[in-house]
């Protein structure tokens, strides 16, 4: 402890060379170094490495921190390193260091250094997924982990930032139009994308989801039941009534669950009812 803040002090004068050197003698007679004491001396050598230029060594600081506990400090000196050194392979942990930050907002870098982390995000995101655009089952891993890291911090803006996540990838799919889609990260990313829209109430881009993953795996009964939960959403109930008859009566070679067909079957009374009801409506019966 007092090695530590001897090292603070001479941080605070500017002597970061000595600073290096009394927490480097402080941390190799340290008993063990994941305990707070180590952990604090790791972040200011990081911190002091920074101001030497050594971003490798900032770099590695902050690493063996996060190795034990996650740490704003050092998530914020691995990001800021990881740019300055320039080193495009680790982008993706500079980037992601970045956006872990953004999640916790201004309590966890203060409103100047929150637009700083912003456009570290931005910048290293951008040049990582270029390094990607010739590759769409690399690029649809990256935007699908993304988008599952802000889906799992159950914050409903962040699902928004999922989904942008999940288009992008999408889009790039489109543009190479010999891509797979049913390869195993593309269909990931639309499936993520199907179960954002649903939390977020999106039935019209559910649907438009569902079509496209219905016509490519038509006999999926799954599939076809969340489009009659997406069509009953969206009111559209003649539709609704003819995918669930299709489930309920085992057509198309689709091959239900017992249990989905139990489900089918409770679309299909459900929306015969609402059909009638319109119909009686467009010929005026009371």
């Amino acid at each position: 402890e007092s090695e530590k803040n001897r090292g603070n002090a001479l941080f605070q004068q500017g002597k970061y060379d000595q600073a290096k050197e009394v927490y480097t003698r402080a941390l190799n007679s340290a008993s063990d170094r994941k305990d707070e004491v180590a952990l604090a001396i790791l972040r200011n050598r990081a911190a002091t490495n920074m101001k030497l230029g050594d971003y490798k060594g900032a770099i590695k600081d902050s690493t063996e921190v996060l190795d034990v506990k996650i740490c704003n400090k050092a998530l914020l000196r691995r990001a800021m390193a990881i740019e300055k050194l320039g080193d495009l392979s680790m982008y993706e942990m500079g980037y992601r260091d970045a956006r872990k930050l953004l999640m916790d907002g201004e309590g966890a870098t203060g409103t100047e250094t929150l637009r700083e982390v912003k456009r570290l995000e931005e910048k290293m995101r951008k040049a990582w997924r270029a390094t990607l655009m010739d590759d769409c089952d690399k690029l649809c891993k990256n935007c699908y982990e993304d988008a599952k890291l802000n889906i799992e911090f159950e914050n409903m803006h962040l699902v928004d930032k999922a989904i942008e996540d999940l288009d992008y990838a999408c889009d790039r799919i489109v543009e190479k139009r010999d891509a797979n889609f049913t390869a195993e990260w593309p269909w990931k990313c639309v499936e993520m994308r199907m179960q954002c829209h649903k939390m977020t109430s999106c039935f019209e881009s559910l649907t438009e989801d569902l079509n496209f993953m219905v016509n490519v795996k038509p006999k999926n009964a799954s599939l076809r039941l969340l489009r009659c939960f997406a069509y009953e959403a969206c009111e559209r109930w003649p539709r609704c009534l003819k995918e669930a008859k299709l489930v309920a009566e085992c057509q198309k070679g689709i091959d239900p669950t017992p249990a989905q067909i139990l489900e089918a079957q409770g679309y299909v009374k459900r929306m015969s009812y609402f059909v009638e009801q319109l119909s009686n409506k467009d010929r005026g019966d009371p």
